[in-house]
């Protein structure tokens, strides 16, 4: 910025016009949101002057900074090209017990407890899967309307393996997990036949992704088709909606967090829990 500014006052031959129609292509930053203290006065965040952190983000974030950051075989997980994937699935917790919805008499989100009772069911309607569909065109158009027409993203063949998990219940409730995602060298059909064989065992299942991307996050809609029986045209089928964390930036701001730098650890996983209730709340909308 300095050095452009220098260069145009040393030109003689640049006219005040010229100068003025710089300045009208200028593109105009938006104003600042009005604070607190405009409403309210002398404003202080707290008794101590700081904002406490936020529980649930909290509690997120220290799952993620046990499991991934701090965790024993990190070191030797990353040397190996092997990737941590962080993701939130949307769905409904079942209670073992009564194989129902999980009942907690509560008005707002929290993080639950793993007892062991708890069963988590992924899958949604397909006029949920359309909505939400429809809701993140909406948004890709608004932010740019030259991204009208997406692309479903093409994905290099990949192996999982699970790590861990942490459920929390919202209106739509949600399941954090961490698996290990690392390169496939061998046949593409192979892999597939490795990871539809635990369902019922079907192996000729076709998976339908779209993709939506922002930042550091990223939003996956899944819709899995069954094979048919004898005779039958079309099977069932499974939906799924995701919505990822980039484990690379997990990982870089966790470790500056963790030697005292300057981070944004805090920031990255409020983002995707915000990302999570932004989607988990329209999931509510979409059922009335």
């Amino acid at each position: 910025m300095n050095g452009e500014k220098e260069s145009r006052g040393s030109r003689s031959n640049e006219t005040p016009d010229a100068e003025k129609n710089e300045e009208s292509n200028q593109v105009p930053q938006p104003p600042v949101p009005p604070g607190p203290q405009e409403f309210l006065g002398p404003w202080e965040a707290s008794i101590t002057g700081v904002k406490p952190y936020e529980e649930m983000s909290r509690a997120v974030a220290d799952f993620l900074f046990i499991h991934v950051i701090n965790a024993q075989d990190a070191q030797e997980i990353t040397s190996r090209g092997i990737e941590f994937e962080i993701e939130a699935k949307l769905g409904t917790l079942i209670d073992k017990d009564t194989n129902h919805r999980v009942e907690k008499s509560i008005d707002s989100e929290c993080v639950l407890r793993d007892t062991g009772r708890v069963a988590f069911k992924s899958s949604m309607t397909e006029a949920h899967h359309k909505s939400f569909n429809d809701f993140l065109n909406n948004i890709v158009i608004q932010t740019d309307p030259r991204a009208a027409q997406g692309k479903n993203r093409v994905q290099i063949p990949t192996g999982y393996a699970q790590k861990c998990e942490s459920e929390s219940h919202c209106p739509m409730d949600c399941r954090i997990s961490i698996n290990l995602e690392m390169n496939w060298e061998g046949p593409v059909d192979e892999l597939e036949q490795h990871a539809a064989a635990p369902v019922y065992g079907i192996t000729d299942r076709r998976k339908d992704r779209l993709s939506y991307k922002q930042g550091n996050y990223q939003v996956d809609l899944t819709q899995v088709t069954m094979p048919g029986g004898q005779g039958s045209q079309r099977g069932d089928k499974e939906h799924e909606l995701e919505i990822e964390v980039s484990g690379t930036a997990v990982i870089e701001q966790g470790r500056r967090a963790m030697t005292g730098e300057p981070h944004g650890y805090q920031e990255l996983v409020e983002g995707f829990l915000d990302n999570v209730r932004v989607l988990a709340r329209k999931g509510r909308d979409f059922q009335q």
